[in-house]
């Protein structure tokens, strides 16, 4: 009996050395804008989230995990308040030599679901007030949530939105430039911002972005949807000079 316990603690040890902390973890990070500007907005943003996720982190790479590898995904509402308000979540595996069984348990998205559950209903309930819907900020926001994911490997920016910027110091409501100029640069983002952002980044560092173009509302804006996705496009691409992707959901 006492041969077979020490043959067991034996075998258990071993089991346990091959186990070890990971000297470097590779990470990935997602983070969601989701216009909650207008409630018809937001149900269109929402029941893309619901139907595309699992295929758009498919498409990403970061469907399934392996050792040494963390993924972060943040969520937050975009709106007419130029504040960022940021839910999060992290899974990850931070050993190697786990059996399958351990690594798909430590990798289970189902934590990351749950996080992006309770924002969305806890949006429901703030798409409906005037602080909210009177208009959406979009350009500092985008600055800002680039600026929080300047520690990770692999990281996109995601912003689900009709893309019509509108508050108190720029409205595209008003006018669709097509010359983007230093004007245009320092009405879209705040200045300090801006030049944070160009400290913090070279050009092509920054996480990749994806615009999710949601249709306009207003009957009106609908037909200069494509005068929108040139602006924002440019916007970004040549004025922050970083990788900028526009599809029409996350299925695409």
């Amino acid at each position: 009996m006492k041969k077979l316990i020490v043959i067991v603690l034996c075998s258990f040890m071993i089991a346990s050395c091959d186990v070890m902390e990971c000297e470097k973890v590779q990470s990935s990070e997602v983070t969601f804008l989701i216009d909650i500007s207008d409630p018809r907005l937001f149900e269109e943003a929402s029941d893309d989230i619901k139907s595309n996720l699992p295929r758009f982190m498919s498409k990403l790479g970061l469907n399934s995990m392996g050792e040494c590898h963390q993924l972060t995904v943040n969520i937050a509402p975009l709106s007419a308040r130029d504040e960022l308000k940021m839910s999060s979540q992290t899974i990850g595996v931070n050993q190697q030599g786990l059996s399958r069984k351990k690594v798909k348990e430590m990798s289970n998205p189902r934590p990351i679901v749950q996080m992006i559950s309770r924002s969305l209903n806890e949006y429901e309930g703030l798409k409906e007030l005037d602080d909210y819907n009177s208009g959406s900020s979009i350009g500092n926001q985008i600055l800002k949530a680039a600026l929080q994911m300047k520690g990770s490997g692999q990281s996109t920016l995601v912003i689900i939105s009709d893309l019509i910027s509108n508050d108190e110091r720029f409205s595209l409501y008003k006018l669709i430039p097509t010359q983007i100029d230093t004007e245009v640069m320092e009405s879209v983002f705040d200045a300090r911002l801006l030049e944070e952002f160009s400290q913090t980044y070279a050009v092509g560092e920054a996480p990749a972005i994806v615009l999710v173009q949601l249709q306009a509302v207003e009957s009106h804006m609908r037909a200069k949807r494509g005068d929108l996705a040139a602006f924002w496009k440019t916007v970004l691409g040549e004025g922050l000079e970083q990788d900028v992707t526009i599809v029409d959901n996350l299925s695409n």
